[in-house]
């Protein structure tokens, strides 16, 4: 079946905020992430946390409004 309006603007809106990602996180997450905390740098570390509370404010709001479930 066709995708409903409501998944197609989630689909874009995903797509447009991972490729401004890509932009600014200057590189993937398994990069940033562990060859940053394995090197012993702050940024690693920092990243991890960002990447764990996005993850969970994005989880939270999808529930609440209804597109997760």
């Amino acid at each position: 079946s066709l995708p409903r309006p409501p998944q197609i603007l989630r689909g874009i809106l995903g797509g447009v905020l991972l490729g401004w990602g890509t932009l600014v996180g200057l590189g993937c997450t398994v990069g940033t992430l562990l060859s940053g905390v394995s090197a012993g740098a702050v940024s690693g570390w920092i990243f991890g946390v960002a990447l764990l509370v996005g993850a969970t404010v994005t989880l939270k709001l999808g529930r609440r409004l209804g597109v997760l479930s």
